[in-house]
């Protein structure tokens, strides 16, 4: 499904001032070359940053792509113009990628060495040509007279380029590629930009930080120790004891997931960075060279000789790998800006007027942070009062309030609009999800509901159940009836679609083949969300809703009057899953005439709601006394930490946390992450597919598929208990990973969202007020007049492409 960008621009309408704010009020900020940024967070660039992925939050990997040493970027080049009048991107910010340090890159593809020597791109025309002049690049327009995205990539005409097609298709069929460094391009300078001897960079430096990365993984880290007879000192064993999280990533099986040989890259005498397959294999590397380039900090450079020098041999001691960078202080930088300050409140980075020629960029940069991160409104209200004066250098339009938009809306004319996008790439879009095995000694749930939901009874619910025995048939069935009994569009105060899945929106789609307009999950939305909903069972088969998706439950909460919050609450199928889940309840107590009623909390993460939501919340309720009497969930709102850990880290109730990190960001890491997580239960899930026959056979299709391969490796679990099942899944968990990563990859775009489809309808249908995707995904920016500032791509917001327009 085609995202429309221009989708998010409000219509420009006349509208009636009530706050009159002038720009012109006061100048507090004199220095145009001077950005200002506050952000409603806390500073988390500390001692540490420098040992923590870029992943690790978006205020790190903006400071990383600024002051870090890099061999290749993606260049960003002009603001997009806008034609409000007509929602076109008359011209969009553009796009290719650069060389930094690199200097070459030799690809080793189809038994020949293809070399890329330059980053040069065409010239671009906007502007039709009857006859196109050679080494020119017209664009396709899109959308009318303009474009619909706001960023274009500029290819090249010159075969040796990086931004030729040549380039990534080489990369997409290879043994490997090494790069040399241009020494020429910087030397390494210290927090005050001063240096003592001019100290160019080479291969090793950033062949150290590969080094550094691979250190962080506790395996590696102990076979080096154990390899070069080195020992950590007590302070250093305190340091990973209390940051355990930073020294134990899993860099080694990153490189292994590529099938990247670590030894030949370790290479310090080789005066090139090798990035070769074991055994020279063949392979696609064109995911992997995107993301370790451009969006990790696996290959940033450090100072190999400053570093030896200082603490001596890299293979005789390992103090620097605790010492280095321990405080901005105490490191060099050697790219386009350098630290000159850090504290809890504020960040200062200085251009580097060594590594490039003047041309009118940002001297400075100062981020301000709220150590308390106050009420979004006030903090909104504030940065609206400090932008009239130029005390902040941006503003977020979505954080201020109504009338505040309006002024500016009224006066657009006047104002300098720009666009950016938080993109999520790493952490779960939500942490909670469906808890498909509760083990525990107390249970947010009585034993009436245990076995219809889970098939058990509560007493039974223990390590000591028979897998074959969880998750019956008929439980299947009365779980999915439950699961989507509430119409999650009934949530949304904004027209938000609901993303029911723990997959970060904004992940790549990384598939054997490909499709149109298929590039970021986000744009597979309709079909990662068709719930599969059992109705009843006849004979061995389940029955399903039929054709069934999410967006016919935002067509229905759309139709429906903003005031009937009851009504909108209901799914589109209502009616069909009344009928089946109360023929489940009735079946139940004609069998069971003395249980007790069917009674379980529902545990809702609601750290910061308005009253607005919680009285939609108070509704909720209502939908489930319509099925039957017998039927008692109790809505419970989650405000507090302790509440947190009680219903969602303690296995008690009917949701539970799962968290993860990814590294390389798309779909296939993603769906094996699920696979090998002991604590989502989709692995046993699985293994008991085939207690479920479907009379739709594209129901779990691609986990029949992935269950029959698992069996044809012998990677099956027949039977035993829970505790026998966990303790076998540990034992074969690197086999299963080193198959299943085989078997992802070969698997096509189609069978790829299925998957995660399956994934999703299996532990992300929980009722959640982080289940939502705004529409909107670009968020307009006003920045300050004299600012040109090139739209981030996919999260990557290089800051010293912005241009400082001096006539402003």
């Amino acid at each position: 499904m085609k995202k429309t960008f221009l989708h998010l621009i409000i219509p420009l309408m006349v509208l009636t001032p009530l706050v009159v704010v002038s720009c012109e009020k006061n100048n507090f900020n004199q220095e145009k070359r001077t950005f200002i940024d506050h952000v409603n967070y806390a500073n988390d660039y500390n001692y540490l940053a420098t040992y923590q992925a870029n992943s690790a939050s978006d205020n790190i990997q903006k400071i990383n792509l600024m002051s870090e040493s890099k061999l290749l970027r993606i260049k960003t080049k002009q603001q997009p113009q806008i034609d409000f009048r007509d929602s076109i991107v008359i011209k969009p910010t553009e796009l290719n990628y650069q060389f930094e340090y690199a200097k070459s890159i030799k690809i080793s593809s189809n038994n020949e060495i293809k070399t890329f020597s330059n980053d040069l791109t065409d010239e671009v025309s906007y502007e039709s040509e009857d006859q196109p002049k050679p080494n020119i690049f017209y664009p396709k327009k899109d959308k009318g007279n303009g474009f619909n995205l706001p960023y274009l990539f500029i290819p090249s005409s010159d075969k040796n380029s990086i931004n030729h097609p040549d380039f990534f298709k080489a990369l997409a069929n290879s043994k490997g590629f090494s790069i040399t460094v241009d020494s020429n391009q910087g030397f390494w300078i210290d927090y005050k930009g001063n240096f003592e001897n001019k100290t160019f960079l080479s291969a090793n430096d950033f062949k150290l930080n590969i080094l550094k990365t691979a250190l962080l993984d506790k395996n590696f880290r102990n076979q080096w120790l154990t390899d070069h007879n080195l020992e950590l000192s007590e302070d250093e064993k305190s340091l990973i004891s209390e940051n355990e999280n930073l020294f134990s990533n899993d860099f080694i099986s990153y490189l292994n997931s590529y099938h990247i040989d670590l030894n030949r890259l370790l290479d310090f005498e080789s005066d090139s960075l090798n990035f070769f397959t074991i055994n020279n294999e063949q392979r696609d590397l064109s995911d992997f060279f995107k993301n370790i380039f451009l969006y990790t900090n696996f290959v940033d450079g450090l100072p190999y000789e400053y570093i030896v020098k200082k603490y001596g041999n890299i293979k005789q001691q390992i103090s620097w790998l605790f010492d280095y960078a321990s405080n901005y202080k105490n490191r060099l930088y050697s790219s386009y800006y350098f630290i000159s300050s850090n504290a809890n409140n504020e960040i200062n980075l200085i251009r580097n007027k060594n590594y490039r020629p003047d041309k009118n960029d940002l001297e400075k940069i100062t981020i301000k942070y709220n150590s308390i991160p106050i009420s979004t409104s006030t903090f909104g209200t504030q940065m609206y009062n400090a932008f009239s004066q130029n005390i902040v250098s941006s503003l977020n339009f979505n954080a201020l309030d109504v009338n505040q938009k309006q002024e500016i809306l009224t006066k657009y004319a006047e104002y300098n609009i720009g666009y950016s996008r938080q993109v999520k790439k790493y952490q779960p879009h939500n942490k909670i999800i469906n808890n498909l095995l509760p083990i525990a000694k107390d249970h947010y749930f009585n034993s009436t509901f245990s076995e219809l939901y889970y098939g058990v009874k509560l007493n039974e619910l223990t390590e000591d159940l028979n897998v074959r025995k969880i998750n019956s048939s008929e439980s299947y069935i009365f779980r999915t009836l439950i699961n989507n009994l509430i119409n999650q569009y009934g949530f949304s105060e904004k027209n938000d679609d609901i993303w029911l899945s723990q997959a970060p929106e904004d992940i790549n789609i990384l598939a054997s083949s490909q499709g149109l307009n298929y590039n970021f999950l986000r744009d597979a939305l309709v079909n990662i969300s068709k719930p599969y909903i059992a109705t009843e069972k006849q004979g061995n088969q389940i029955n399903t809703i039929a054709n069934n998706y999410q967006f016919k439950n935002k067509d229905y909460a759309n139709a429906v009057d903003n005031h009937n919050i009851s009504k909108k609450l209901k799914p589109h199928n209502f009616e069909i899953i009344k009928k089946y889940l109360n023929q489940i309840i009735e079946d139940y107590y004609q069998k069971n005439p003395n249980a007790k009623n069917i009674e379980f909390d529902i545990p809702i993460k609601a750290f910061a709601i308005n009253a607005s939501i919680r009285n939609i919340v108070a509704k909720i309720n209502s939908i489930f006394n319509q099925i039957n009497q017998h039927l008692k969930p109790k809505i419970v709102l989650i405000e507090n930490f302790d509440q947190y850990e009680e219903y969602f880290l303690k296995n008690k109730s009917i949701y539970k946390e799962n968290d993860f990190k990814l590294l390389k960001a798309n779909t296939q890491e993603f769906i094996i992450t699920e696979i090998l997580s002991l604590n989502s239960n989709i692995f046993m899930f699985i293994n008991n597919l085939d207690n479920y026959q479907f009379t739709d056979a594209n129901i779990f299709k691609e986990m029949k598929k992935y269950l029959e391969f698992l069996k044809t490796h012998k990677l099956n679990f027949d039977h035993g208990s829970i505790k026998e099942f966990n303790d076998w899944f540990k034992a074969h968990k690197q086999q299963i990973q080193r198959e299943t990563t085989t078997y992802l990859e070969k698997l096509k775009l189609e069978d790829n969202i299925n998957f995660i489809n399956e994934i999703n309808n299996t532990i992300s249908y929980v009722l959640s007020f982080e289940n939502q995707i705004a529409n909107e995904t670009f968020d307009k920016i006003i920045y300050q007049k004299f600012i040109q500032k090139p739209i981030a791509f996919d999260g990557l917001d290089y800051f010293q492409d912005i241009l400082i327009e001096s006539n402003n």
